[in-house]
């Protein structure tokens, strides 16, 4: 097993400097990134990572790799994330490999300041759906400035409890039910439900 920690270090901007996911199980650090500010809006994270912020300092482009410790045969991907009215995270793009046309796109839909499903589409494969999910939450218990819960956010997960992605969730979840479907079918692959209790 893993019991996971992250360490934040802060500069006098408030922005993060630096981040660490540290494994107490393993003793060893799992993630580690430094933020070089090259402006106000343009962060790098390292040699092939970098984020690009809004005037809100809401992440707007990350660019990564599938395998950053192995650059020279790994994927590159650029996530571009666009913003509703309201202040959440609408839309995500996923480019790969310097695509001009979109790979991947999950759309947010959002219900009394909650984030109610997503869905992940081809695009270029008439929209198909690859991933949709479902959350609910317990509407009778508000929260603080708690974290972003995209139940597709397999890129930034080290960054979502530290990064602004738009507004967040202001009750609790109680349940995700996210299914994966086969991209060249369309058949259902997988549905995996997780619940939550207990605050």
């Amino acid at each position: 097993g893993a019991e996971s920690s992250l360490q934040v270090q802060y500069n006098n901007n408030g922005g993060v400097s630096n981040l660490v996911v540290y494994d107490s199980v393993t003793n060893k650090n799992n993630f580690e990134a430094a933020f070089t500010y090259i402006t106000n809006d343009s962060v790098r994270l390292g040699p092939q990572q970098y984020l690009l912020l809004d005037g809100s300092k809401r992440v707007t482009r990350l660019v990564t790799q599938s395998d950053p410790s192995r650059p020279l045969q790994a994927d590159t991907y650029v996530f571009d994330y666009e913003y509703n009215t309201e202040g959440f995270l609408a839309t995500k793009n996923l480019y790969v490999n310097g695509s001009k046309k979109v790979n991947y796109q999950t759309v947010y839909t959002y219900s009394n300041q909650q984030l109610k499903s997503c869905r992940m589409t081809i695009p270029s494969a008439s929209n198909q759906t690859v991933l949709e999910a479902a959350l609910t939450y317990d509407e009778k218990t508000t929260i603080k400035n708690w974290m972003y819960t995209f139940p597709d956010a397999m890129e930034g997960y080290p960054y979502l409890t530290i990064l602004n992605f738009g507004k967040k969730v202001i009750h609790p979840l109680t349940k995700v039910i996210t299914k994966i479907y086969n991209p060249a079918n369309g058949s259902l692959l997988d549905t995996w439900t997780t619940e939550y209790k207990n605050y």
